[in-house]
């Protein structure tokens, strides 16, 4: 009789089907280019000035592991000269935020916008055998709830090394698959 009582105070609800989405991202590649050339590469600039060039386009899907791609990367010192080269490759998603459809400025309604941060690895083309771990912080300002203060673009978290923490150019975008 107790277990009745329990029931009848908290009723079941109908489940609802799960359904995982994933998601291609794009910085700064040739698929945005194609579509106005400023929107590539991303920039992002440190506190010391100088600034980090991003290109990158993978997926990511709703398992924090489920994440491919990567990109290349060019770091400038704040006078512009070249001080590295390299690629990097995400390794896992840490958070994904969505603003909701691009429709709503117009785009189609797979186009989203949002905030997604991933882990990634970067390797030096002159020292393959060095590498670096931090984050890409991608920015999407698509949709109907875009957070107030949320900037397009990228930014680069290389802790205990930089922190390319403004974003200064190019483009970025979620594209729901």
């Amino acid at each position: 009789m107790a277990l009745l009582t329990v029931l009848a105070l908290f009723p079941f609800q109908r489940a609802t089907a799960f359904h995982p989405v994933t998601y291609e991202y794009h910085i700064g590649d040739a698929f945005l280019t194609a579509f106005d050339p400023s929107f590539g590469p991303d920039i992002a600039r440190a506190a010391n000035g100088d600034t980090v060039e991003v290109v990158g386009t993978g997926t990511f899907g709703h398992r924090p592991d489920d994440v491919t791609g990567g990109g290349t990367f060019v770091h400038r010192n704040a006078d512009g000269e070249i001080i590295a080269t390299g690629t990097w490759r995400a390794l896992y998603r840490v958070s994904y935020r969505s603003y909701g459809s691009g429709a709503t400025q117009g785009l189609p309604d797979n186009f989203d916008g949002g905030r997604a941060r991933l882990l990634i690895e970067a390797v030096l083309d002159d020292n393959p055998s060095q590498k670096f771990f931090g984050y890409v912080i991608i920015d999407c300002t698509l949709g109907d709830s875009i957070p107030s203060g949320a900037v397009e673009g990228v930014r680069i978290i290389m802790p205990g090394l930089i922190h390319f923490d403004e974003s200064i150019g190019g483009a970025t975008l979620f594209v729901k698959l």
